[in-house]
């Protein structure tokens, strides 16, 4: 017998009902019979889909419900933070959706979906004449259940994580998403009729040169570099080496082991060598994969990264000129521990912009 979520309408498959519904988690004793529920109208059906839908504020969950969760699911802000998206006067899944442009950011590949783009990028933080219009389609929106006749077959359906983005075709979302592992709870359906944006390839067209040092580097050999994660790869030796050197350093002035420091001294020496090519690969992939357009993340990038390297250099040379200098240079050790510091803030930087780069990509889109 066809069971039926009384409250969104999911629809499971098989003769066992699920603890919880995946859609709203509303216990199993809210599931009933398809032929004991009352039929919708259209508008009705409309407005249940349609007229209760609520976004995060600040991770751009979308919630469907009569009202905001109490906490997002995925963030934790609280329901204050949610604002209406829809509204009871919505066209049904069946009819025609509100047109709505998109705006590519040509800088890192950021789609925005608006009457016009955004004012800096939220991404990587161009401004909105870096934004080129791709088409007027149909809003990218999740839609939960109940599902209209219009709704493909089961095995045909498509499901959204609400975390990352990943879409899933199936009859069900999956136990877990492949991509960062979310519940299967924070899947949600997506309507047939709704265009789905073209993913943005990380990589520029084949004959885009890139320069490093004013020297050009062939577009085969930039779409190797690229592919194979060079400056990702590079990126991550002083990004594990230089907390591990300041905690050694901070170890060693507690303790005063004299083998303590000198592993500090060692790791800091492997960040100061690691860092041109940090830099250089870094300067390329900008170069490559963002035309090299300069904008605030990719200014503080390249600010950080020679912070890094320039103090890396200073504190090896001081160390090797003056090697009692953490235990016996009073004055002097704590501008010593304190260029560390300094150098692991600009690392911490550093990575969150970059993180912002990747990741900020698949979460907005």
């Amino acid at each position: 017998m066809m069971m039926r979520c009384a409250v969104c309408g999911y629809e499971p498959s098989g003769d066992t009902l699920p603890g919880t519904c995946p859609v709203c988690g509303a216990d199993a004793d809210k599931f009933q019979p398809v032929s004991e529920l009352p039929t919708q109208s259209a508008d009705a059906e409309s407005e249940q889909s349609y007229g209760a839908l609520w976004r995060c504020a600040v991770c751009k969950y979308e919630h469907s419900g009569p009202a905001a969760p109490e906490t997002c699911p995925v963030c934790g802000a609280p329901g204050s933070r949610f604002s209406s998206i829809k509204s009871p006067s919505t066209p049904s899944p069946t009819g025609p959706l509100p047109a709505a442009v998109q705006w590519r950011c040509t800088v890192c590949g950021y789609i925005h979906t608006g009457p016009t783009p955004p004012d800096t990028c939220p991404v990587c933080g161009a401004d909105a004449s870096k934004f080129v219009r791709v088409s007027d389609a149909a809003a990218e929106t999740p839609v939960a259940t109940p599902f209209p006749k219009s709704f493909p077959p089961k095995e045909n359906r498509r499901w959204r994580c609400s975390v990352c983005k990943y879409i899933h075709m199936g009859d069900e979302p999956p136990d877990r998403c492949p991509v960062c592992s979310a519940q299967k709870e924070k899947f949600q359906l997506i309507a047939p009729d709704i265009q789905m944006a073209s993913p943005v390839s990380a990589l520029p067209d084949s004959d885009t040169t890139a320069r490093v040092l004013g020297i050009p580097i062939p577009p085969g050999l930039s779409h190797l570099l690229v592919s194979l994660h060079a400056h990702p790869i590079a990126v991550h030796i002083p990004n594990g080496l230089a907390p591990v050197a300041v905690a050694f350093l901070i170890l060693a002035m507690i303790t005063g082991n004299a083998a303590i420091e000198l592993a500090a001294f060692l790791n800091m020496v492997v960040v100061a060598l690691a860092m041109p090519a940090v830099i250089l690969s870094g300067v390329h992939d900008w170069q490559y994969r963002f035309r090299g357009i300069m904008t605030p993340v990719f200014a503080t990038k390249l600010w950080c990264a020679s912070t890094v390297w320039g103090i890396s250099m200073g504190v090896v040379f001081w160390r090797w000129a003056v090697p009692e200098l953490v235990f016996s240079q009073e004055p002097m050790r704590w501008i010593y521990l304190g260029l560390h510091l300094v150098l692991f803030v600009a690392t911490a930087i550093a990575g969150f912009m970059g993180g912002k780069l990747v990741f900020g990509l698949t979460a907005n889109q």
